[in-house]
């Protein structure tokens, strides 16, 4: 989820007091607000880290370990189903943000129109095909779902209906961000997730089971949707939806341009879902679960990079269309620092001392070091390209990117299924197929396109860029591994010294970095008196 900006706010009215005297235009690109938006969407991403470790553990001591695993394979296929989009609904922030740095609301309402009406295609496929899926898939994994089949059916048709009304309402959500509102954007996923959440956790312990909690779902989602709608409507009133501004042109427009962009991650979403699919196959939805809880907390890590990188997008197609290079490039070069050290910092936590996590978490039967590791080590390369990523598809040259990564992960996921077939099917196996291909698909492809389209020299990239957030990773790490090796064995006393540890050498290698956020801050409050 993301979040909104709302009126009055103490950066806003600092914005309006320096702007109103010199009768310059509102920063339509967004550069003004990219650090409270990060903040806020943080914040109210702590909401779904909340809940996300809070309802795996009530399922596990209400149902028991093996419906934990069949609530993780409904998700799996409602994440299958949500590749129907074809990154049509990233497209829109982007096209949003630039039409409205160049006043063009025309091209505006033509382009969000013919995205509405394609979405309601898709939406209206995906419900279907959610339906037939409940109905035969189940059947067809009887075997290994045994007695949970029927519950599996009935928990995936509300899943995936959600997920359908979701897709029908994209559009307001790439409204939101491209008018960088993303505070509001945020807050209404934040609060939305927590309501919908306390009411799954209440139908679950009042005895409704995953389907109850499926219906109570597909009900909120409903409602959240409804609400995001009113407040972009109110976010952009410039745009207009119209019969008549529906065309064959805009719609090409966007597919082409949402194709690249899913075309970008659409080897990691196959292969993993493939993955635990294969898992519940082979091992059982037991061992599903056991494997969906690291993958859980790197996903809530890289969630929190993304969250930054999801900001990128519009502006650096507000600059792209305000035809500020140079301003771009710099912009450019900070993100991607920025992004690096975001990524390394929790990720080197969760790689040295990520099962005591687990253990504390869900107990001794989920915790696996090495599972967790290579998770997490294999997810920092990825996790760090948010920034280039999200520029570059600002930008629209995103395209080679996603060409090269579905190439070559494809052909990695070919070998190591094939080797891993061939020996024999474990968790750890399954994480490395896991990881590996973004890492070679995506990382040095990634990093080469936007040097070139940037025009940053690999010196400049070393020394910018990944300099300071690698020697900040191996420091920490060390650090990490002596807690691990010499400090208590406690998972709670352990997480708190390395946590403290971490901060302390976090703090004092970017303290040049702290000194100049605590300088801003300083001006802007001594602006504001």
């Amino acid at each position: 989820m993301k979040r909104r900006d709302l009126p009055g706010t103490p950066t806003q009215n600092l914005i309006e007091e320096e702007s109103e005297p010199m009768m310059s235009s509102p920063d339509v690109t967004g550069q003004d607000r990219i650090g409270r938006n990060v903040l806020t969407s943080w914040m109210s991403h702590a909401v779904f880290v909340v809940f996300g470790f809070v309802m795996p553990r009530v399922v596990d001591e209400k149902l028991g370990q093996e419906l934990l695993g069949v609530w993780d394979f409904g998700w799996s296929i409602v994440s299958y189903l949500s590749l129907a989009m074809v990154g049509i609904g990233s497209s829109v922030n982007r096209y949003v943000a630039r039409y409205r740095a160049s006043r063009n609301d025309v091209e505006l309402s033509e382009t969000v129109s013919s995205v509405l009406a394609l979405q309601l295609l898709i939406a209206s496929a995906v419900a279907v095909a959610t339906l037939l899926l409940a109905i035969f898939l189940p059947d067809l994994l009887s075997d290994k779902l045994g007695r949970h089949a029927d519950v599996a059916g009935r928990m995936l048709l509300f899943l995936g209906w959600a997920l359908a009304v979701q897709m029908a309402f994209d559009v307001y959500r790439g409204i939101l961000t491209g008018c960088h509102e993303w505070s509001a954007y945020n807050a209404l996923n934040a609060r939305g997730y927590a309501a919908s959440a306390t009411a799954m956790l209440s139908v679950l312990l009042l005895g409704g089971g995953l389907p109850g909690m499926a219906i109570t779902y597909f009900i909120f989602t409903c409602g959240i949707e409804m609400l995001r709608r009113r407040l972009a409507l109110k976010a952009c009133p410039n745009v207009s939806f119209r019969l008549a501004h529906v065309n064959g042109g805009d719609m090409r427009k966007v597919f082409r341009f949402g194709l690249k962009t899913i075309l970008i991650f659409l080897p990691r979403i196959i292969l993993q879902q493939t993955i635990l699919l294969i898992v519940v196959a082979k091992l059982g939805p037991a061992m599903l679960a056991v494997l969906a809880r690291p993958i859980a907390l790197v996903v809530h890590v890289v969630t929190l990079v993304n969250k930054f990188g999801y900001v990128l997008t519009p502006t650096a197609g507000s600059l792209q269309g305000a035809r500020r290079d140079g301003e771009l490039r710099t912009f450019s070069i900070r993100a991607m620092r920025a992004a690096w050290i975001l990524s390394i910092l929790p990720l080197t936590f969760l790689l040295v001392l990520g099962d005591r996590i687990v253990e504390l978490w869900m107990g001794n039967g989920y915790a696996d070091h090495a599972l967790i590791a290579i998770l997490a080590a294999g997810s920092i390369l990825p996790a760090a390209q948010s920034a280039t990523l999200n520029i570059m598809a600002g930008l629209n040259q995103h395209g080679k990117i996603a060409k090269v990564n579905l190439y070559v992960s494809t052909l990695l996921v070919l070998i190591g299924v094939g080797i891993v077939s061939a020996t024999e099917w474990t968790l750890t196996a399954a994480a490395w197929l896991i990881v590996l291909p973004s890492n070679f698909g995506l990382g040095l492809v990634a990093t080469a396109v936007s040097c070139r389209v940037l025009h940053i020299s690999p010196m400049e990239y070393l020394g910018g860029v990944i300099r300071d957030p690698l020697v900040l990773g191996m420091a920490c790490g060390a650090a990490l591994w002596l807690v691990r090796t010499y400090g208590p064995t406690a998972p709670a006393v352990s997480l708190l010294i390395g946590a403290a540890c971490q901060t302390a050498i976090a703090a004092f290698l970017l303290r040049k970095d702290l000194k100049a956020v605590y300088a801003h801050l300083s001006t802007g409050a001594g602006t504001r008196k």
